[in-house]
């Protein structure tokens, strides 16, 4: 995987850096993310299922997914998943039967960031959260 200095930088951190990058269209976000994913399993002993990756649509995750899977590694196993996919996944857990089961997208990503208090258990696996396509 060919990456610029720039990428390197970013994919390379250190586990414990917030990273933002913020770029246009076509410049290698994607690329640069599963780079990171695979640095953090590979290097940092971080499992796949420690990485929360998260995209605003299923097409995304497709592309995300697949550029994972390609990588031969244990960055593949990776699931990637959209917002409201995991925010329904979330909700499903901690209120079975609420209310939310007739919301919208975006009133279920509304109500499980209302409820992010309760996500305790659901997220202790979780180590790293990587977002790809933020809007």
């Amino acid at each position: 995987m060919s990456l610029t200095d720039e990428q390197t930088t970013v994919a390379s951190a250190e586990p414990t850096v917030r990273q933002l990058v913020t770029a246009g269209p076509g410049t290698g976000k994607t690329h640069t993310l599963v780079a990171r994913i695979g640095h953090l399993v590979d290097f940092h002993d971080v499992s796949p299922g420690g990485v929360l990756a998260l995209s605003f649509s299923r097409a995304a995750v497709g592309e995300l997914t697949r550029r994972l899977r390609a990588t031969g590694d244990d960055a593949g196993r990776v699931a990637p998943i959209t917002f409201d996919s995991f925010a329904t996944r979330v909700l499903a857990q901690i209120d079975p039967e609420g209310e939310w089961k007739e919301s919208s997208f975006d009133g279920r990503i509304e109500e499980a960031i209302s409820r992010i208090d309760d996500f305790g258990e659901f997220l202790e696996r979780i180590e790293h959260v990587c977002v790809d396509e933020l809007q």
